[in-house]
């Protein structure tokens, strides 16, 4: 099988790749199709919208997968078998299935969108958001389903209901927040140990909560996972106890309408203490200082929050997510280049890694919508490196450098990149939305972790022929000194077997996920084009008729 370098020019740039022991081989990689797994095509289900790792297994959600004749959302996930990802070791998760005794809570309804996220916990268990569930007559108010973990009976000791919990929404045992209309929890997840207890804890991001008067503000519940059984009096598992609620009404930055705070999530140590920390994205940020018009306002400057975690753990409290020390950061941050300007979408996608290796993760923020120069739309990433403030004051690690008051605060360490970079190049086009879609992990097993890039709406050359929003993925590597921008690698879906060539629309790299996804145990990239939005809400030019699709690229 040829090889991308081979087939095409993406944006007029023959590709580079850097020398390593172990590189992404894409003439060994495979495509997963709803046609290949031995499900009936259906050209609307979004097959490859989200992807996840889970231990050794892969999961594909497809949000408007048709269930009993309704278009409410399935997840595949599919197993090693004889070293490989196997396109017959293949299991479909819905709400209403019953499977190995325990049941998956929910029934099948039209735009539930099971499966809109995914987040891995093990081989056997995940987490799906279900953002457009209806919770009797409250529309789309959201919810989350735990697979693999059945609820075994009431746990209540007096007025209190210590349940471990196989299903979350708000309101649902002490879980903060009132089920409303449009809240749409579930729409984006996070897991990382939040108080360095051992056990993996959960972030729910619902960027439709109404806060205060602010509609649609955005808010993000975070549910502590119990590994000590000292509070459930039942079984290890998610119970309310120590749940928190976030959104900017206690957090830097002010509440405003049309903000999404919670749209995208990631966790990441970014201080060096050993806990996660947690970065929300919140794309919608009003940095203007006034609300835009109603047709802009869902595509404004952006912002990311970061709540750092925090092990302290008393009788009453088990440690978590703290409001000491937060941070915000934004285009308008010192240290950061760029400015602030509607419809950037800072902080759409989110990504952390340890690019430089130091032992302290990083953050890798995608911002879609930045024009460059006078093209509209063509996307850039920002990278904050982290800093181990452990033997400092308390408010110098992290991401961003203590300071007398937030105005004089800037990032410890900053890159950031386009495809105007020196030494990356490509060429910078309208509506490219590079970063849209980031993901990290180690792609050449050199002990550094890279960036993995999303660029859905690429435009192409095949033959002289412009292939417009064919899609493209950029691979950056890391290295001592952090994300270096020579010998970077670009994939398309020409680069792989068993697909077709990239054709209009494709979108490919809308979705990306590193995992072990074969017995090697070396990092491996999986990519989906799963999008068929709407155009006129993405920047997209064109929107696919096609049931969707999801490369697997190993490393050799």
């Amino acid at each position: 099988m040829k090889t991308f370098n081979s087939l095409m020019v993406a944006s007029g740039l023959l590709l580079a790749s850097p020398m390593s022991l172990a590189d992404l081989n894409a003439s060994t990689g495979e495509t997963f199709t709803l046609t290949n797994i031995g499900e009936s095509e259906q050209v609307s289900s979004e097959f490859g919208y989200s992807l996840s790792a889970s231990g050794k297994t892969l999961l594909i959600g497809a949000p408007k997968r048709t269930i009993n004749g309704k278009a409410a959302g399935a997840v595949y996930q599919i197993k090693i078998e004889d070293g490989n990802l196997s396109h017959d070791a293949v299991t479909k998760f819905y709400q209403g299935k019953k499977e190995d005794g325990w049941n998956i809570k929910g029934a099948p309804e039209n735009g539930d969108r099971f499966g809109h996220v995914v987040a891995g916990l093990n081989n056997s268990q995940f987490f799906v958001g279900v953002p457009g569930e209806d919770l009797k007559d409250i529309t789309n108010a959201g919810m989350v389903n735990f697979i693999g973990f059945s609820e075994r009976g009431s746990c209540v000791r007096g007025t209190v209901d210590y349940t471990p919990m196989s299903y979350f929404h708000q309101g649902r045992f002490g879980i903060i927040g009132k089920k409303e209309k449009y809240d749409r929890v579930g729409y984006a997840l996070a897991v990382g140990d939040f108080n360095n207890d051992g056990g993996i804890d959960l972030a729910i991001g619902a960027p439709n909560e109404d806060v205060g008067k602010h509609d649609d503000a955005g808010g993000v519940n975070v549910l502590m996972r119990d590994v000590n059984k000292d509070f459930d009096y039942c079984a290890e598992g998610f119970t309310y106890f120590n749940n928190t609620a976030w959104s900017q009404g206690n957090l830097q930055g002010k509440r405003k309408k049309n903000e999404y705070f919670g749209k995208a999530l990631a966790a990441g140590d970014f201080n060096g203490d050993g806990t996660a920390d947690l970065a929300v994205g919140v794309p919608g940020d009003m940095a203007l200082g006034n609300q835009l018009t109603s047709k802009d306002n869902k595509a404004n400057a952006g912002a990311v929050n970061i709540i750092y975690g925090d092990a302290y753990e008393t009788t009453l409290n088990e440690g978590g997510p703290a409001l000491l020390g937060n941070e915000q950061v934004h285009q308008n941050l010192k240290g950061i280049s760029g400015g602030r300007e509607a419809g950037d979408r800072f902080g759409a996608a989110l990504a952390v890694g340890d690019f430089n290796n130091d032992g302290v993760d990083d953050l890798a923020i995608g911002v879609p919508g930045e024009d460059i120069g006078d093209v509209k739309n063509a996307g850039m990433v920002h990278v904050l490196y982290g800093f181990d403030g452990r033997y400092n004051n308390i408010a110098s690690g992290g991401l961003v450098k203590a300071a007398a008051n937030i105005s004089m605060m800037e990032a410890h360490k900053h890159a950031s990149f386009h495809q105007k970079t020196k030494n990356i190049g490509g060429k910078v086009e309208k509506g490219d939305l590079f970063g849209a879609a980031l993901a990290a992990g180690d792609m050449n097993n050199d002990g550094y972790d890279d960036l993995i890039v999303g660029i859905p709406g690429e435009d192409l050359k095949r033959n002289g022929k412009q292939i417009v929003d064919a899609g493209a993925v950029l691979v950056l590597y890391g290295s001592s000194s952090g994300l270096r921008h020579n010998g970077h690698r670009y994939f398309s879906e020409a680069s792989l077997p068993g697909i077709d060539l990239p054709r209009k629309g494709m979108r490919f790299g809308y979705s990306l996920a590193t995992g072990h996804f074969n017995d090697d145990n070396k990092m491996d990239l999986a990519i989906g084009n799963g999008s068929t939005r709407k155009a006129s809400s993405n920047n997209y030019v064109s929107t696919p008729k096609r049931a969707g699709s999801v490369a697997v690229i190993y490393q050799d």
